[in-house]
């Protein structure tokens, strides 16, 4: 229980803080630190994750900052790549999902490491529609909700602020995940495979605590330090997660 309640708090600041890293550290927690299944372990994630962001939605959405026109550009791309996404992850060997996880980790360490620059000429809605579809297929192949991209792309693509890219990649990222995680669960009731539903919902409860810590501290950290730290325990986990994808466990 207190693996639960530390892990899940802490994952819960990092969304509502950040906007992002909450599956990247979900999915390992749960496969290291509860030995769940790969891909058990991922759909587990998708679920914690949507339902986070959901709650962490309400308390931006009555403080207005959430950018309905930038979320309404990135939506549905976003979301035919959760699904495509999703379908492949369910048929790939848990160790090829392992290992490219464990890159998209490395990458989410690295940009989080560098500054984000905003760009001021207009972006085409080919591009939007490109990186859109992208972030979708490596939520669903992976679990991650793809805030690490998001929060990224909404800022350089067009240009919102810190705190309204955040709000605004929390929604994305509670359509997202839940689009990938039916999918999942869909294969799971085919195949006759059950998730911890306890261990769901208990996740889910101190992530969505600390969520709302992570909005309350976002006011009174530099958000700045606490990246660089959250972007390092990245890179660390994920050169462990690629050794373990590797040599098979």
């Amino acid at each position: 229980m207190l693996l639960i309640l530390f892990s899940a708090t802490f994952i819960g600041i990092s969304l509502g803080l950040l906007g992002s890293g909450g599956a990247v550290l979900t999915v390992p927690i749960l496969i290291f630190g509860f030995q769940l299944d790969e891909k058990v372990a991922i759909a587990s994630a998708l679920a914690i994750v949507a339902l986070i962001s959901l709650f962490s939605s309400i308390n931006n959405y009555k403080q207005q900052l959430i950018d309905w026109k930038s979320l309404n550009r990135f939506i549905m791309p976003s979301l035919i790549g959760s699904y495509i996404g999703a379908v492949l992850g369910a048929y790939v060997s848990n160790n090829v999902q392992l290992i490219v996880f464990s890159l998209v980790m490395l990458i989410a360490g690295i940009k989080m490491l560098k500054p984000v620059k905003t760009e001021s000429k207009p972006v085409s809605n080919l591009i939007i529609v490109t990186v859109g579809l992208l972030i979708g297929i490596i939520t669903g192949f992976v679990g991650v909700g793809g805030g690490f991209l998001i929060v990224p792309a909404f800022i350089i693509l067009l240009n919102l602020p810190l705190k309204n890219a955040v709000a605004t990649s929390l929604v994305l990222i509670f359509a997202n995940s839940s689009i990938a995680f039916c999918q999942y669960f869909y294969v799971f009731s085919v195949n006759s495979i059950q998730l911890n539903w306890i261990l769901i919902s208990t996740f889910s409860g101190f992530g969505i605590l600390g969520s709302y810590l992570g909005q309350i501290l976002s006011n009174k950290l530099n958000t700045n330090i606490i990246l660089k730290i959250f972007a390092w325990v990245l890179v660390i986990l994920s050169l462990f997660t690629f050794y373990q994808g590797v040599s098979g466990g």
